[in-house]
């Protein structure tokens, strides 16, 4: 508990942090939801980015989608159990084509 309070003192004031903390003053405020599951996480992350593009799926041409696939891997979102799927039904591409855009973005 001793380095979880050394490393929020180290933090600038104000630093929003994961999951609802934030740091103001000399409280530390942290607002936790586990009743959240982790696919609606992911599914609620996936929704952002593809919404922040703002072109619609099936608008989008495939350097886009690939584009939000990076962007998501970068985010480490694919690593969460059914984010694929999540990812291939909301960008209305399959599975295997998620798995490929991946692997072209670590070529």
């Amino acid at each position: 508990m001793k380095a979880a309070h050394q490393f929020v003192d180290c933090l600038p004031m104000g630093v929003s942090m994961t999951m609802g903390e934030t740091i103001t003053g000399s409280t530390t405020m942290v607002e936790e939801n586990l009743d959240v599951p982790i696919v609606s996480f992911a599914e609620s992350i996936i929704s952002k980015t593809i919404a922040d593009s703002n072109i619609p799926p099936e608008r989008m041409t495939r350097q886009e989608k690939m584009e939000i696939v990076w962007e998501l891997t970068n985010q480490r979102i694919p690593r969460m159990k059914g984010a694929i799927s999540e990812i291939a039904k909301q960008l209305e591409l399959s599975e295997s084509t998620v798995y490929r855009y991946i692997s072209l973005k670590e070529d």
